[in-house]
């Protein structure tokens, strides 16, 4: 363990109701924090040393108007909050998959459950999970992962919409081709598997969580306002702190016009210096 290189991962999030929503429907899970009560504003923090622990920073951007989407993805943060703190340093990353898999579903389930009493329809899920070695996303909708490594930016997601559906299929060149309605059709969401026994996320791959990497978990609420450019340059400035650098996609977001909620976190592994 003597050539093992301290390290420390910070992530901080900001989730907002943006200048045109009456509701803040996003939420989050950073450490032990959600955004309990749906508050219009709201941020938290986590910093971490080297101490190999489970930790998950999750965006959920609930189904807006009267579906309640404030109640769905309050209810998919409490589930991936509650899953978390079971998983144990010694656990296997095929282990871990389960966990969280069987995470989404509770969260489907509590969700569709939930519309016996209320009109409730689901949220967007999009998880990373780390034990500060190795690093996982699990996704569900169109909130986003980007990975700002090596001065490249890679978007680790692909959104479950209408619009990127009739992409894949040729029916489309590309996003501008689009139907507006069909941009944020979501195709896939957490509260969509009326059966109970169905719902898993999409996955990636477990890959090393390696010294100045960045992550970017966001609503669409983010990267409808601020360009792959403009997200890669903020990532970039390494010579701003995680907070710093959340608070300024977070207000590039306003100035541009907010018309969603914006929920924006960042997490990044950096060396501790000798």
């Amino acid at each position: 363990m003597s050539d093992v290189k301290a390290y420390e991962i910070n992530g901080y999030v900001i989730s907002d109701v943006g200048k045109v929503r009456a509701a803040n429907e996003d939420n989050y899970l950073i450490g032990n924090s959600i955004n309990e009560n749906s508050e219009g504003h709201t941020e938290a923090e986590l910093d971490i040393g080297n101490v190999v622990r489970w930790n998950c920073f999750a965006v959920y951007d609930g189904i807006g108007g009267a579906e309640r989407g404030e109640i769905a993805s309050k209810y998919a943060a409490e589930e991936m909050k509650n899953a978390i703190v079971d998983i144990e340093p010694d656990f296997t990353y095929e282990a871990v998959d389960n966990i969280i898999s069987a995470t989404y579903l509770s969260a489907n389930n509590r969700i569709v459950n939930a519309r016996s009493e209320m009109a409730v329809t689901g949220t967007t899920g999009t998880a990373l999970v780390t034990d500060g070695i190795m690093a996982k996303v699990y996704h569900i909708g169109d909130s986003r992962a980007y990975l700002l490594r090596n001065n490249e930016l890679y978007l680790l997601t692909s959104d479950q919409t209408m619009a990127q559906m009739k992409i894949d299929i040729g029916f489309c060149k590309d996003i501008s081709e689009a139907d507006p309605k069909d941009v944020h059709q979501l195709t896939e969401y957490i509260g969509r598997d009326t059966s109970g026994q169905y719902f898993h996320p999409v996955e990636g791959e477990w890959i090393d969580f390696r010294i100045d990497d960045v992550f970017l978990i966001c609503s669409d609420g983010v990267y409808d306002e601020c360009n792959t450019a403009q997200i890669k340059s903020v990532l970039s400035q390494k010579e701003l702190t995680v907070k710093q650098r959340v608070q300024r996609l977070y207000g590039l977001s306003m100035f541009k016009g907010a018309k969603d909620n914006v929920t924006c976190m960042i997490v990044e592994k950096t060396q501790l210096k000798d």
